[in-house]
């Protein structure tokens, strides 16, 4: 019918549209990413853009944000890109604060990028302790806390079922003690964890009881 084919037209025409604006946006931010000085008609059509459109730019921004916090871009890229955008009316909201948390990024960033190395090499002590101390920075602003906390709770997904299976691996080896220690240390950090608390409940029969007491993490 006229009226179908009307609203097919609609639609072909709006998916044009938002085709051109998807590469418009894509362009800016390949710029952005590379501390690219935007024109003044990018950014007038970045000023320019729709709320889901804008929702791209302000992530664009949190995300170079996020990679100068783990040390994977420069300063000068991410202040070229909140200079260029980030006081627009329609992106300024979306990144309130986090400019002004960039120099304590600055100071804490090495650390930050050697927890994560620690992490992805699989010493997930040494990340968990460094990833401690970080979060307890009481100078940290809202954005840093947040990704700090992200990269707390991945350590903490990632690190539970290697070093339960190295203690069980222990327990299998009878090395008993060291498997209670390695378990304590464990509970400490998934304390509902009942694979963890029955486990160290199989090892007591095999521990002296002067023994016992837990010395801390196994680093590694």
């Amino acid at each position: 019918s006229p009226l179908d084919q009307h609203t097919q037209i609609y639609r072909e025409a709006l998916n044009t549209m938002e085709a051109e604006t998807g590469a418009i946006i894509s362009e800016i931010e390949r710029q952005l990413i590379n501390g690219l000085p935007l024109n003044e008609q990018d950014k007038a059509l970045a000023e320019g853009l729709a709320e889901l459109s804008a929702a791209r730019l302000i992530n664009c921004l949190r995300n170079l944000s996020k990679d100068y916090l783990f040390a994977r871009t420069d300063r000068s890229v991410v202040d070229s890109a909140f200079d260029q955008i980030g006081s627009l009316t329609n992106i300024s909201q979306g990144v309130a604060g986090i400019a002004g948390e960039l120099d304590r990024m600055g100071e804490i960033r090495g650390d930050v990028a050697t927890a994560q190395q620690h992490l992805a090499e699989g010493r997930y002590w040494i990340a968990w302790e460094q990833c401690q101390v970080l979060l307890s920075d009481q100078d940290l602003g809202a954005f840093a806390h947040e990704q700090l906390l992200l990269l707390t709770e991945r350590c903490k997904a990632e690190m539970y079922e290697p070093l339960l299976q190295e203690a069980l691996q222990l327990m299998d080896g009878g090395r008993f003690i060291s498997a209670r220690q390695a378990l304590q240390a464990l509970l400490t950090v998934f304390p509902d964890k009942t694979a963890v608390s029955e486990a160290l409940d199989a090892c007591a029969p095999y521990v002296p009881e002067q023994l016992a007491a837990w010395q801390g993490p196994h680093r590694r």
